[in-house]
C-alpha cells in the first residue's frame, strides 16, 4: 500500500541515488510554487526599514581593580618557594569535621588542665601532711631526748 504524497521526497529506498532525490525535491518545490496564489503588490504590507549594520566594536577586558588580589598559579608559588601561602580550598563538610575535631581537642585539653590542677592540690596537701609528720617526729625526738636525759640523771 503506497503512502500518501506529503510533498517531501520519498525515503522508501535507502539505496536510491542522491541525484534522483534532489531531482524529485526540485520537481515538488516547483509544483508547490506554481500552486501559490498571486498576491498583487498593492496588497503586500510595507515592511519597516531595518537599521544599517553597525561596525563591530572590539571588546577589551578591563584590568582587575587594585583591591582584587589575583590568585597566583601553582608554578608561581613553586618558583618563589612559598608552598605554605597557597590558597586552600576544602569542602564545607570537611571544614565542619575540622571544627568538630578542634572543639573535641579543646575540650580534652581543658579536662587535662583540670586534672593537673587537682594533682597539684593533692601534692600540696601531701607536702603539708609530710611537713606536719616531720614536725611531729622532731617533737617526739625532743621528748624522747628529754626522757632519756631524765632517766640518765636518775641512774647516776
Amino acid at each position: 500500500m503506497p503512502l500518501p504524497d506529503s510533498g517531501f521526497p520519498s525515503w522508501k529506498y535507502p539505496n536510491e541515488n542522491i541525484d534522483a532525490i534532489k531531482q524529485e525535491m526540485a520537481v515538488r518545490n516547483s509544483t508547490m510554487m506554481e500552486n501559490l496564489p498571486d498576491i498583487p503588490d498593492s496588497e503586500m504590507p510595507e515592511l519597516p526599514e531595518l537599521p544599517s549594520p553597525k561596525q563591530k566594536k572590539s571588546f577589551e577586558i578591563p584590568e582587575a581593580p587594585a583591591r582584587i588580589k589575583r590568585i597566583p598559579k601553582e608554578e608561581e608559588y613553586e618558583e618563589r618557594g612559598e608552598r605554605t601561602q597557597r590558597p586552600l580550598f576544602i569542602k564545607v563538610e570537611k571544614f565542619r569535621e575540622i571544627l568538630d575535631s578542634a572543639e573535641t581537642i579543646d575540650k580534652k585539653l581543658r579536662e587535662i588542665k583540670g586534672a593537673m590542677q587537682k594533682l597539684r592540690e593533692i601534692q600540696e596537701k601531701e607536702a603539708e601532711v609530710m611537713e606536719q609528720w616531720e614536725a611531729d617526729i622532731d617533737e617526739l625526738k625532743e621528748k624522747l631526748g628529754a626522757i632519756e636525759k631524765t632517766l640518765s640523771q636518775v641512774e647516776k
